[in-house]
């Protein structure tokens, strides 16, 4: 048993409640003073010495805090103070499961305190322990039941751990208590909706329709309450009913294309899954939408998914020409979708060539028509015809900033990208306070691997004493559009400390976002928008499912797999070609170049690894890359390119029933993906190997069994995968790399291959020629002469280029930038 916690004398303990006050009031350096005075009669005093603590670690001593805190605790382990000072601590570093315990066990010493009850409570939120929220926040309002906000936060508590009718009838109770609410009450009427929420979503959607009628004049939000009314007649199929509440909000907003796909529902046109049911039913249905809303594009558009044949010409022709006359260079992008229908894309494509030789004089409509072409030929990797059609519009309009800047993603699509980036620079330098061009120039020269020269770049858009540059201040920006294509080209550089200093800046930035939602937990109740709030903690949950930190996520696994592979690439992936004297001294010479660069401006002030050595030097990569791929495992389970990366660090950490996990998942997701093949090799020729208990193997087979014989010959299964890839360029390219890990000499044969197919894209053939240098072969020059001659202008087929055998995916044959 601790000894008894000393009682304070009247004089020290008014000293003490000042000394809550001094740090409630944040005057940090008076209340340690203060705290010093009661110390110096009572030093043992609990209490005291866990304030002075928190008062520290406020101060830049955390450490010392930490310690006081821990002291006042051995001293008095029943101090509920002790406790919440010590959980508050917790919770200001993001320990908030440290947090919890604390919290818990101040509680335990002090049930009714409302301050320690009402922390607790959003600690359990912001972990998801909804069930125990709900209890928390039941004892909270037993204590303060006349706080409105209370009320809304049990019955928020009840919702989010799925009890609708306790929620419903927290909420009922505590609007009959309301005599007089002032007609403009606005949190009055974000209850009223989240009361309707609750009861839609408990499934009882005609009481919820119900009830919308009862509060419709209390409500504010008078559009929320019309859609929630169509919404809800539409899902009771009333029909004649929720026809008329549409065309009321198409009155109001005729472009919006949910308004659409409801009102073919209620005409029965298309079913639940959007599939055409009923072509009469949709013609009539935008025959009146084109009548009553003439200016409406979507009414166009929309119909558009629909029609086929002549009709889609029928209306296709002046939808185009109606484009072209107004001079919207978007039109492309506009009914790109439509391209998916080969009959959809060749009727386009006929359209506007017909409509180019009706003209008979050189006007504005002719330069959008040609400008479409471009985009046309472009979209099918006609590159020659699109380059083209881009010189003629060029040349009719050659102040016009789109043209340039289409030109550039042409060049991009054909491997050229020091001459995208010049051509995107020339259109950048057109019209300089364009933002948007700014910032489309620094990608090309990000791609074309000249950091500085982007950097530079971007410096007008930035603020000029940001610390760090222009770099710094795009990463306080969170501006992810630099951040992840720096960490690229730094990865595609073999800079790998760089690259992994970029993508740990993106990991740093969701883990921020991540621990912003723990002050709304508070905030969305007192300010009544629990509505939006929900909203928050849901896509807070799929945060990290976010393109940005997946494609970070990848790069970063692929990263600490190579320097797991080879430590040694911390110095640079040039250096393993070098014997070890040479190996000394290129590091010697690049910590050299390091050290000069330190004093460079985009180096971030009291950054203690600026270049990422740190990072790359780590001794434990399949450790550290853990904070990568577990979000991709829990959230991004049913993307094949989740457990690509899953494998290869399983694999590596030779867990073999993981990895065996991983590959079920890729045969799951799809079986007849290329990339399945080498890891299948890998996989069988290490566990056969490996020593693996009786137990062990068992697991394993019947993991296997689900997808591939566990006893699979690798020579036949890997002859019986090439007979079916010869005509794929990715089936040949997955299958050369299954044979190089049986040592098959016809690997090397097998990457010459995919250089005759039709098929094959310029990212396949680059692609090819990394796995060839990651290989180290000799017959490098070779494949660069022969892909050089299908593509002359790809810079990566030149042979002054100097690879390094990383590929990634994100291909320059894209369609979206």
């Amino acid at each position: 048993m601790p000894p008894a916690k000393p009682a304070l004398a009247p004089k020290e303990l008014a000293l003490f409640k000042a000394l809550l006050r001094l740090y409630e009031t944040k005057q940090y350096k008076k209340g340690i003073k203060t705290a010093d005075l009661i110390l110096k009669r009572f030093p043992d005093h609990p209490d005291t010495l866990a304030m002075k603590g928190l008062l520290y670690t406020n101060t830049d001593r955390k450490q010392e805090g930490y310690d006081l805190i821990r002291r006042g605790l051995k001293c008095d382990l029943t101090s509920h103070i002790c406790w919440h000072v010590y959980g508050i601590v917790q919770r200001a570093d993001k320990n908030y499961d440290e947090a919890l315990k604390c919290y818990a066990n101040a509680l335990k010493f002090d049930r009714d305190n409302h301050q320690i009850l009402r922390d607790f409570a959003m600690l359990q939120v912001q972990l998801r322990m909804f069930a125990h929220y709900a209890e928390s926040r039941s004892k909270i309002i037993q204590l303060r039941p006349e706080q409105r906000q209370n009320w809304s936060a049990l019955a928020l508590a009840q919702h989010l751990s799925n009890d609708y009718s306790a929620a419903e009838s927290t909420l009922a109770s505590y609007q009959a208590t309301l005599k007089r609410v002032n007609p403009w009450d606005l949190e009055n009427s974000e209850a009223l909706l989240y009361h309707n929420m609750v009861i839609y979503q408990s499934g009882d959607i005609e009481r919820a329709l119900s009830h919308l009628q009862s509060i419709e004049l209390n409500v504010l939000d008078k559009l929320t309450v019309a859609e929630l009314h169509a919404k809800y007649l539409l899902l009771l199929k009333n029909w004649q009913q929720a026809e008329k509440a549409y065309f009321v909000l198409m009155d109001r907003n005729s472009d919006k294309i949910e308004y659409f796909v409801a009102l073919e529902q209620v005409r029965q046109a298309i079913d639940d899954n959007n599939v055409l049911v009923n072509k009469a039913a949709l013609k009539t249905l935008y025959h009146d939408l084109q009548q009553r809303y003439p200016k409406s594009d979507a009414a166009k558009r929309r119909f558009l998914d629909h029609l086929n044949g002549d009709e889609f010409r029928d209306l296709l022709k002046p939808y185009l020409i109606a484009a072209f006359q107004k001079g919207i260079p978007s039109i492309f992008a506009n009914i790109k979708s439509l391209y998916q229908d080969k009959s959809k894309r060749e009727i386009a494509f006929q359209v506007v060539n017909e409509y180019i030789a009706s003209l008979d004089t050189l006007d504005n409509s002719l330069l959008w028509a040609h400008y479409y072409l471009a985009q046309h030929h472009d979209y099918i990797a006609n590159f020659d015809k699109a380059q083209e059609y881009i010189e003629t519009t060029i040349q009719l309009s050659p102040e016009t900033v789109e043209l340039r800047m289409f030109k550039a993603r042409i060049l991009k699509h054909v491997g050229d990208i020091p001459g995208a980036a010049k051509t995107m620079n020339e259109a950048r330098e057109s019209d300089l306070r364009d933002r948007f061009v700014n910032t489309k120039c620094v990608k090309y020269y990000l791609r074309d691997n000249q950091n500085t020269l982007a950097a530079e770049i971007a410096k007008p858009f930035t603020r000029k004493d940001a610390p760090g540059g222009s770099v710094g201040d795009l990463s306080e920006m969170q501006a992810f559009w630099f951040i992840l294509e720096d960490g690229q080209s730094y990865l595609r550089q073999g800079k790998l400390g760089l690259a992994l200093k970029r993508f740990h800046t993106i990991l740093k930035i969701f883990d921020e976002w991540a621990d912003d939602q723990f002050d709304f937990h508070a905030y969305a109740v007192r300010k009544g928008t629990i509505r939006t709030y929900i909203d928050m903690l849901k896509w807070e949950d799929q945060l990290r499912s976010n393109p940005n930190f997946v494609k970070a996520a990848h790069s970063a696994v692929k990263i600490y797999c190579m320097l797991y592979d080879n430590p040694e690439f911390a110095h640079g992936i040039d250096n393993i070609r070098l014997n070890e004297s040479e190996k000394k001294r290129a590091i010697k010479k690049a910590k050299k170049s390091f050290a000069a660069k330190k004093n460079d401006v985009y180096v971030l002030p009291g950054d203690d690894d600026p270049f990422g050595e740190k990072l790359a030097k780590t001794t434990e990569p399949l450790k550290v890359v853990d904070a990568f791929l577990k979000p991709l495992v829990q959230l991004c389970s049913k993307e094949i390119e989740t457990w690509l990366s899953a494998f290869e660090v399983y694999i590596r950490s030779g867990n073999y029933i993981a990895s065996a996990k991983a590959l079920q998942s890729i045969s799951s997701i799809d079986s007849s993906d290329p990339r399945l093949c080498p890891l299948i090799a890998r996989f069988f020729t290490q566990i056969r190997k490996a020593q693996l208990a009786d137990p062990v193997k068992e697991l394993l087979n019947s993991q296997l069994k689900a997808f591939i014989d566990p006893d699979v010959d690798l020579d036949v299964y890997l002859n019986q995968v090439l007979d079916r890839s010869r005509s794929s360029a990715r089936g040949l390219l997955s299958t050369a790399e299954a044979l190089a890990v049986i040592n098959s000499p016809n690997a090397e044969k097998i990457l010459f291959e995919i250089l005759q197919l039709d098929s094959t894209t310029i990212h396949d053939a680059q692609l090819g020629l990394a796995i060839l240098e990651k290989w180290t072969s000799p017959q490098v020059s070779s494949y660069k002469v022969k892909a050089g001659q299908r593509w002359p202008m790809a810079n990566a087929f030149h042979l002054v280029s100097n690879g390094n055998g990383i590929a990634l995916n994100d291909c320059n044959n894209d369609h979206t930038e």
